[in-house]
């Protein structure tokens, strides 16, 4: 099967915020992996790779599986929202949006012998994989190595001492935080 390629965020676009508040904080990166766009995209990719084992096992044919894993690229959230206006289900309107590009003979093996949490669930699990391996991982190493930066640039830089949470003698950053210091260079 190949591999799923996500849309392209467009911060102008609908389907493509990860929550109501999106806008002032909208970040196409992270909007690329977590929007409703992303979502669609990868409940689609899991109705291609069911398929694909129903064709494993024998169930339809290599033919059924790869016409619809192609259908399964070409559906969009747009199609979807406008199909669950009908339907009032989002899953059922993302089945209708892919059996509508595929033959009679292919149309009763999407989502066969599946329910929807199977394909909310499945998908949701990819997203986050992907979301925090390509996303939050490279993100958190840089903080990581800034945060070592700062850490070697203002060792000695002077700051209130503390006892008991009253001012106590002055003492530096690295003589307060020597154990942050470490613990950073041993995760990297």
């Amino acid at each position: 099967m190949k591999p799923l390629n996500l849309p392209d965020a467009d911060p102008n676009a609908n389907y493509n915020s990860i929550d109501p508040l999106d806008s002032r904080y909208y970040d196409p990166t992270i909007a690329t992996y977590l929007s409703e766009r992303s979502r669609i995209a990868y409940q689609a990719y899991v109705e291609a790779a069911l398929a694909r084992a129903l064709a494993e096992f024998g169930i339809c044919s290599p033919d059924i599986a790869n016409e619809i894993e192609a259908a399964t690229a070409q559906v969009t959230a747009e199609a979807v929202a406008e199909q669950e206006k009908t339907t009032k289900h989002d899953v059922k309107a993302l089945v209708n949006c892919i059996k509508a590009e595929l033959s009679e003979e292919a149309k009763p093996y999407v989502h066969f012998g599946a329910t929807s949490y199977d394909i909310v669930a499945t998908a949701l699990s990819l997203q986050l994989r992907a979301a925090i391996n390509e996303l939050i991982i490279p993100r958190l190493s840089e903080l990581e190595k800034t945060l070592l930066r700062l850490t070697n640039d203002y060792a000695e830089t002077t700051q209130i001492g503390r006892t008991h949470g009253q001012h106590a003698v002055p003492i530096t950053f690295g003589f307060a935080w020597p154990s942050t210091s470490a613990v950073l260079v041993k995760i990297s």
